[in-house]
């Protein structure tokens, strides 16, 4: 059966954002070597899961774009989760036709590899609060941002799988939710 996983960057006191909105806090940390291995774990998946934000930006980004990533940002099947669009123009790209929960479902029955999820925060609490991850990779920055939005909620057991610092302070811990 098909892994489902969630890769995101948090802050050190666990905001996926801060005040504004963004991940702004990560952009000092975010160096050559941390978007290499999210990007080796991105290349081990055949889907990409999206909610519309998420799409919109790399959507905008990904089909112009050359270097190692782009082919496969290209070629990856993309689930997008959003009531706002109508239309998705990226390549591979469909629109969920029924729940979060069903359509994980259907993916983690079919054949296939990893199904690898990058939304933003309302999608990444939402997969947590309906268990539809297998794992979660936090890269967890070397900066505390005191408010925002927070990844979680509420209480959840959690085991610690990997745990990698990165130059630039970064630590990435891999996490399965129990």
């Amino acid at each position: 059966m098909r892994s489902v996983f969630l890769s995101l960057q948090l802050s050190l006191d666990g905001y996926m954002a801060s005040q504004s909105g963004q991940p702004d806090f990560a952009k000092d940390s975010l160096t050559s070597e941390v978007f290499g291995y999210v990007g080796g774990t991105l290349i081990q998946s055949d889907t990409l899961v999206l909610g519309r934000v998420a799409y919109e930006e790399q959507a905008g980004y990904w089909p112009t774009a050359v270097g190692e990533y782009a082919a496969n940002m290209n070629a990856i099947d993309k689930l997008v989760f959003t009531s706002m669009l109508q239309q998705l123009d990226w390549s591979n790209s469909r629109l969920a036709a029924s729940s979060l929960a069903e359509e994980i479902a259907t993916l983690k029955s079919q054949p296939g590899s990893n199904i690898f999820v990058s939304g933003g925060a309302r999608m990444a609490q939402s997969f947590i609060r309906e268990r539809l991850l297998d794992e979660l990779f936090l890269y967890i920055h070397p900066v505390t941002v005191g408010s925002g939005t927070p990844l979680f909620l509420d209480q959840h057991q959690l085991t610690l799988k990997e745990t990698r610092p990165f130059e630039g302070g970064v630590v990435l811990h891999r996490y399965a939710l129990t």
